[in-house]
């Protein structure tokens, strides 16, 4: 009788720790990679911000279609699945939306006068 292991992300990339030992270090290093691009998304966002609403919507829309193709292509749970990329997606842009947010209340609105 043949034991089936499963994976609980995906482990092909040799940058990522093998073997249920190294857990609580995977976890860590998603929560990072979800950090950084986190910012990073954001940080575009914050920067090209303008007062026209229809621009603004624009740049929502390509930002989480960004996020989309990110996580499809190199997502940290969802690789090469499109179902599993929308939903990382979504909670990926959101949190972007989030820091872009936490960026304008720190530094300032950038098109405040002044």
């Amino acid at each position: 009788m043949s034991r089936v292991v499963t994976k609980r992300w995906t482990w092909d990339r040799p940058d990522r720790p093998q073997g249920p030992e190294a857990e609580g270090a995977t976890h860590l290093q998603l929560v990072k990679e979800l950090a950084w691009r986190t910012g990073l998304l954001g940080l575009g966002m914050f920067l090209v911000l303008t007062d026209d609403p229809a621009h603004n919507l624009r740049l929502n829309a390509l930002a989480h279609v960004v996020a989309l193709v990110w996580c499809r292509y190199d997502g940290a749970l969802s690789r090469g699945r499109w179902g599993a990329a929308a939903l990382e997606a979504i909670v990926w842009y959101l949190a972007a939306v989030g820091f872009a947010r936490l960026l304008v209340l720190l530094i300032g609105d950038p098109l405040a006068p002044g």
